[in-house]
């Protein structure tokens, strides 16, 4: 049976050129085997690898640091993320490999509760639910501090004013 080649999803055939050749051998997944940390730490300069090698120098005094507080929440690849965010992908994976090449982590990192869990649990702790020392004032207290200030508390109470109104009870505002 052969199918008709026609339609919006038929293949083409079309002889490759030069530089369709080239293009596909580029992007293209590679045949060899992926390099190792050796091969590319070697492909790298002199300027790159000092870079590379002060970078991790200073990844690993941190993770030291951390390690120094219990802190077991970050890998090598997430501590050179968190500080050196502008390097390249490349570099920043190439010293989280070396790193983890030559100083392993004795420990599998666990992630930190998100911070909105912590910030909550913060105002949840026993030393910040103080009680207020005066209890709240409610309405019916209001209402009688003000009728007892106004008036005397006498709800008979009259007053007539310069343009003529007359007022009469407890609450008597001026």
């Amino acid at each position: 049976m052969e199918y008709d080649n026609r339609g919006l999803m038929a293949l083409d055939k079309t002889e490759g050129s030069p530089l369709l050749d080239q293009l596909r051998a580029i992007l293209s997944p590679a045949a060899g085997s992926p390099r190792t940390l050796e091969q590319r730490l070697a492909s790298l300069n002199e300027i790159e690898q000092k870079l590379i090698l002060q970078t991790a120098q200073f990844v690993h005094l941190a993770m030291q640091m951390r390690q120094a507080t219990n802190d077991k929440t970050m890998d090598y690849a997430d501590l050179v993320q968190s500080m050196y965010r502008g390097m390249s992908l490349d570099k920043r994976q190439l010293i989280a490999e070396l790193l983890n090449e030559t100083a392993p982590l004795d420990f599998v990192p666990t992630p930190k509760p998100p911070r909105t869990d912590t910030a909550i649990s913060f105002y949840d702790r026993l030393e910040m639910q103080v009680a207020s020392e005066e209890p709240q004032q409610t309405k019916t207290d209001f209402l009688e501090r003000l009728t007892h200030s106004e008036s005397s508390g006498d709800s008979t109470a009259e007053i007539t004013i310069a343009d003529g109104r007359h007022y009469v009870g407890s609450l008597q505002h001026r």
